[in-house]
């Protein structure tokens, strides 16, 4: 037996529209709309036809152009010689602020974009999406950087500390003594090893070029940062890529539809925690866990979230919510767990609690692996290379091509000359060092040093005065249950 029907009929009926009044909305090579009636209702600027709904009646009026004007712009955009133009003319463009390498693209945008061709359209979350790259450039996939940030008024003295270090000055000094960024002028001014899509405007550009070694100025917004990079990895392509997007909008039916299978969903989800899981694998739907901790007024990553975050603080654990609104989606929660425990379980620490002891593991096998009695030895038993290290005093931060390591520094600092040493754990590695050659200079003392560790741990101790006096306090932050 076969049954059929006109394509849009069959669409019509697909989406559900099978009551007097109801339309439907199509698109594709053509696009149109089609609206059920019960009777037959001519009408010469439209179509009447029979709906496969016995007794129903479709009247529709389209277009053609639909997917044509999709294809359409995507020659224009394919075609268009000032892309940054184009772009910005659209509503729906977006030009990206960094610049990306192949490996932060998926296999089809790179092979596309790396070699100067439009990526798309596809159909990603919803969404028509097309890109070019507007500019490329040669640079380091990894920048390694330090910083001093100083008020933009102060561009006579940044010049001045510029031409300091780039004689030779210590930059994490400068930094601790310099910078009014307090976050990082502790340690250095020390910021990490970042890839160069974390660098936008003004620092991309500056950092484009640098190499290792090199400390460079740069003015943005209501400051100006003296940059010292420690760390450049070997040059790559990447690309700023320039992105148009069409949503694709559901129409009043589908939403319809969709919040008739939430409240089907709700009945079938009422009860318990497996009770919900088994609802959300009959409606091939995968549950999201959410935490909320004390104060919190959104639920991250969840758009619009604040009377879902509002409900949790008053549910009790197995409690179902109501159907809520979130952005374009419909969400229904269940309440798990509430944890008022002061310190967090076993069975939620696990994983950290893996992760060092097999730290400490790595450590002990390596170390029993080590053999030689020079370092060029050692270096041969484990497979690996001797590297050159300089510039490191009691008060650095970091190793030069290695990065933060408090460990290493303290014990390259207080090791005596020509001395192999014994292993180091650091935080990313095992190391063994030899030092080659030890100055001293002569305005530094160990008094001084005393001094000036004191200085420091003291102003780390303010900055955290308050949020231990509230913990001390057992203060309650309770402003995400009314606000």
């Amino acid at each position: 037996m076969v049954a059929g029907g006109l394509d849009a009929a069959c669409g019509t009926l697909g989406a559900g529209v099978i009551h007097p009044g109801e339309t439907q909305e199509q698109g594709g090579q053509a696009g149109g709309m089609s609206l059920c009636v019960d009777s037959a209702q001519a009408d010469p600027r439209l179509i009447l036809s029979a709906h496969v709904v016995e007794g129903l009646w479709l009247l529709q009026g389209g277009t053609v152009g639909g997917g044509g004007a999709l294809n359409w712009f995507e020659r224009e955009f394919a075609a268009a010689e000032e892309v940054k133009t184009f772009v910005r003319a659209n509503r729906n463009g977006k030009i990206a602020d960094s610049y990306v390498s192949a490996a932060q693209l998926s296999d089809e945008e790179a092979k596309a974009l790396m070699a100067g061709e439009m990526y798309g359209p596809v159909l990603k979350n919803n969404e028509w999406t097309m890109s070019r790259a507007l500019d490329s450039k040669m640079v380091p996939d990894s920048v390694g950087v330090r910083h001093i940030v100083l008020p933009y008024a102060q561009e006579a003295l940044a010049d001045s500390l510029l031409t300091v270090l780039k004689k030779g000055g210590d930059f994490a000094q400068t930094a601790a003594r310099y910078s009014v960024y307090d976050a990082t002028a502790a340690n250095g001014g020390e910021v990490g090893v970042l890839p160069f899509s974390a660098f936008t405007g003004e620092f991309a550009a500056a950092l484009a070029n640098a190499r290792q070694g090199d400390i460079v100025k740069i003015a943005s917004g209501d400051a100006i940062q003296l940059m010292q990079v420690y760390r450049a990895d070997k040059p790559s392509k990447h690309v700023q890529v320039a992105t148009i997007t069409y949503p694709v909008e559901a129409s009043a039916a589908t939403r319809r539809d969709v919040h008739n299978q939430a409240g089907s969903f709700m009945v079938n989800a009422k009860g318990s925690a497996a009770a919900f899981a088994d609802a959300a694998s009959t409606a091939a739907v995968t549950p999201r866990v959410a935490a909320i901790a004390q104060g919190d007024r959104t639920i991250r990553g969840l758009e619009d979230s604040r009377e879902v975050a509002r409900w949790a603080y008053g549910a009790k654990e197995g409690d179902l919510s109501a159907i809520f609104n979130v952005g374009k989606d419909y969400v229904i929660a269940t309440l798990t767990e509430i944890d008022d425990n002061e310190y967090a379980p076993l069975n939620k620490v696990s994983a950290q609690i893996r992760s060092q002891l097999l730290r400490d593991k790595k450590y002990d096998y390596i170390v029993k692996s080590l053999s030689g009695s020079t370092l060029a030895e050692q270096a041969a038993s484990l497979g690996s290379e001797v590297e050159d290290f300089s510039d490191v005093t009691f008060g650095s931060f970091y190793v030069n091509g290695v990065g933060m390591e408090p460990r290493l520094v303290g014990a390259i600092a207080s090791a005596e000359k020509g001395a192999l040493s014994a292993p180091v754990k650091g935080l990313s590695g095992v190391y063994v060092f030899e030092v080659g050659d030890v100055k001293t200079d002569d305005k530094q003392t160990a008094e001084g040093e005393k001094v000036r560790a004191q200085a420091m741990a003291e102003g780390m101790a303010q900055q955290f005065a308050i949020p231990a006096i509230q913990q001390m306090a057992k203060i309650q932050d309770l402003r995400g249950k009314y606000f």
